[in-house]
């Protein structure tokens, strides 16, 4: 009897336990998309402040991969290389978004659409306003 005792006292005891470890790998899980929202909220925020009122130029390359931006003081380059969104300007490089798989820049009227895929297989897809100079 005292036995049986024991034995669903560590049953319960057990399986409390790996509840808790349940529970802590799912906040694990919530802490890594909330750091993978961020970046992407970083990274649309980044290239709105690319995109400001007064754009002489949008060109997107034939692949897609590669968005050009024209104001009248600079040249912006959007690009996708090697797993990463890069802004390219007077030769100087700055990562935008890591963690990428697939990228696609494409121009619809003004519109500037960016599709991506990243890593943990989530595709994100955001539509950037282009508002061409005018005097």
């Amino acid at each position: 009897m005292i036995e049986a005792l024991l034995q669903l006292i560590l049953l319960i005891v057990f399986s409390h336990l790996l509840y808790l470890i349940l529970m802590q790998y799912h906040k694990m899980t919530d802490i890594k998309n909330v750091r993978l929202e961020a970046d992407w909220e970083l990274c649309v925020n980044d290239i709105n402040q690319y995109l400001p009122y007064g754009i002489s130029q949008v060109a997107v390359s034939e692949d897609g991969l590669i968005a050009t931006v024209t104001t009248p003081d600079k040249v912006y380059t959007i690009q996708f290389l090697n797993n990463v969104i890069w802004k390219r300007e007077n030769n100087g490089n700055e990562t935008i978004l890591t963690g990428v798989t697939s990228a696609l820049f494409t121009l619809y009227g003004n519109r500037l659409l960016l599709q991506v895929k990243l890593e943990d297989g989530v595709e994100r897809e955001r539509s950037f306003v282009v508002e061409p100079y005018s005097e």
